[in-house]
């Protein structure tokens, strides 16, 4: 199959104070050269051919990157980096504009006519010129597989210019992006990977350090974490801020660790501060509506999934969200947003365990076991999966099953094998485990998940002093879902208790009062009208 043809424009044109040459690929203001290179040039110029029309991310996907789809994130941050380059922000736009709904267009017209095109390149073309031009700097980048790999070169000199660099990243760089825009565990590994190796050379570059922290965080949340990947995503982002505090992607990296550690109210004001760097990040928005929901906040998190919609299209895990939350307060308008993210996230984990987990808060395991047999292998070794699915068979009542299938788990969800294990053999491992939970108040680890698995513990140890003054907490905390325990066996002699009505009747309480305030706030019809 031929690749697509990239037309070149042989004049020189003019935006506004810009002299843009699509030939020699350069943007400069008087003599300044600006640091518009690679697919930031790209985008540029499918901005100027369309102006004054507005261009959609699915456009720029198939034009810039030349793939179906990019990831939101990947599309915001590459505007972002054109607008850095080109001296303005999103809050005071000069050049780029923001299109609610259908993209981004220029707000300055090329000056000078648009000519036929002279000359034509293949995308292969240009990564020959730049791999002619980094051999000229001994040992920049080797060739590897088909990609510019840096898996053994020197590390740079003070002599190696900031371009020379860039031109030796930009390869790496974006088919890192391209893997974990595919939101699949080999993948993310591959392209960390990809980005370790290059770190090892370039241990200061801006870029390079904040999509490795945020691929560490993403393969600690979403998919089999390693042991350190938490640390550094957090080391790396800190250092970013260090260098540069006005950056808000830099807080959005941050917070995105500090989200992974279960450090919510810290997370929570960093994504805020993102945001205030850079209002169109309605990633950053979406993360600050998902901890929102956490805490119980359930309008404000459809606040900001509003605002974040007003802005750019749904970002990759809007929808379920969005669905969660109107779930939590049981509006109707949930089931329209289920089916919106079922649709946009069938092959993500986040989808599919935010729905799986609704099926068995309703008490609908079998439904769950028929789903998940339905997802691919890849998806079904997680192990958010694996423990839905542990879940699911012991709501079943096939519990040695269930204890089989959770073994191994990591994190949190080992306290919740040692509570099945309690209820069949009658050992307290309460004293093993504890630890855990001291670890967690200590470290401002405030998620409410950690109190109800350490309730259970206490429930089949016959402690249910202790265990409802857990779930007190986590109610304090933010926990709005009383379906995790309603069906779940190791909760019986909670549920068995008279203090349970009080606990669900303080729940409904607190989900009908923010039912109260999505139903009665008109800016909320963004989301609650089909």
């Amino acid at each position: 199959m031929t690749e697509p043809q990239t037309d070149i424009t042989a004049t020189v044109f003019e935006l506004g104070d810009l002299e843009v040459d699509p030939v020699a690929r350069r943007v400069s203001r008087g003599d300044d050269s600006l640091d518009i290179t690679g697919l930031s040039f790209d985008l540029l110029m499918v901005l100027a051919r369309a102006c004054p029309d507005p261009v959609s991310p699915e456009q720029l996907a198939e034009t810039v990157w030349q793939q179906s789809h990019v990831s939101e994130d990947t599309l915001s941050q590459r505007i972002a980096m054109v607008r850095k380059a080109l001296g303005e922000t999103a809050k005071h736009p000069r050049y780029i504009r923001t299109v609610r709904h259908k993209g981004y267009a220029l707000m300055v017209a090329p000056a000078a006519p648009w000519t036929r095109p002279k000359t034509t390149f293949r995308k292969e073309d240009f990564v020959l010129g730049a791999l002619l031009l980094a051999i000229i700097i001994p040992g920049l980048v080797l060739l590897n597989s088909g990609w510019f790999s840096l898996d053994a070169p020197p590390a740079p000199t003070e002599q190696t210019s900031e371009p020379a660099m860039e031109m030796g990243l930009a390869v790496p760089l974006d088919r890192a992006r391209q893997l974990l825009d595919l939101h699949q565990p080999a993948a993310t590994d591959e392209a960390i990977h990809i980005l370790e190796t290059a770190f090892e050379a370039y241990p200061e570059h801006t870029s390079l350090k904040r999509q490795l922290s945020f691929a560490l965080t993403t393969r600690l949340t979403k998919f089999s974490p390693h042991a350190d990947d938490q640390s550094r995503a957090e080391q790396l982002a800190r250092s970013l801020i260090e260098d540069d505090p006005g950056q808000g992607a830099n807080w959005h990296a941050l917070a995105y660790a500090l989200d992974a550690r279960g450090q919510i109210d810290e997370a929570l004001a960093a994504y805020q501060q993102a945001v205030l760097l850079d209002p169109e990040d309605a990633n950053a928005r979406s993360s600050a509506a998902y901890l929102l929901r956490v805490r119980g906040r359930l309008h404000e998190s459809l606040t900001a999934e509003a605002e974040a919609l007003a802005s750019a299209p749904p970002s990759l895990y809007a929808p379920v969200q969005i669905a969660s939350s109107l779930s939590l307060a049981n509006h109707p308008a949930a089931d329209m947003w289920w089916q919106r993210a079922l649709e946009a996230g069938a092959s993500n984990s986040v989808t599919q365990a935010e729905w799986l987990g609704g099926l068995l808060a309703r008490g609908d395991e079998a439904a769950a076991l028929a789903h998940i047999a339905t997802l691919p292998e890849a998806l079904r070794e997680l192990d958010r999966i694996r423990h839905l699915e542990g879940l699911a068979l012991a709501q079943a009542g096939r519990l040695e099953a269930a204890r089989e299938h959770m073994s191994g788990l990591s994190g949190v969800r080992q306290i919740d094998q040692a509570a099945l294990a309690m209820m069949l053999d009658g050992i307290d491992r309460r004293d093993d485990l504890r630890a855990a939970l001291q670890n967690a108040r200590q470290h401002g680890q405030s998620w409410p998940d950690i109190r109800l698995s350490f309730a259970a513990l206490d429930a089949q140890a016959g402690d249910l002093d202790a265990a409802f003054a857990l779930l007190s907490e986590a109610i304090d905390l933010g926990w709005r879902n009383p379906g995790q325990l309603r069906f779940n066996p190791v909760y019986a002699p909670v549920r068995q208790d008279p203090r349970w009505e009080a606990i669900e009747a303080r729940i409904e309480r607190e989900r009908a009062a923010q039912r109260r305030l999505i139903e009665h706030d008109p800016a909320l019809a963004i989301i609650l009208q089909p």
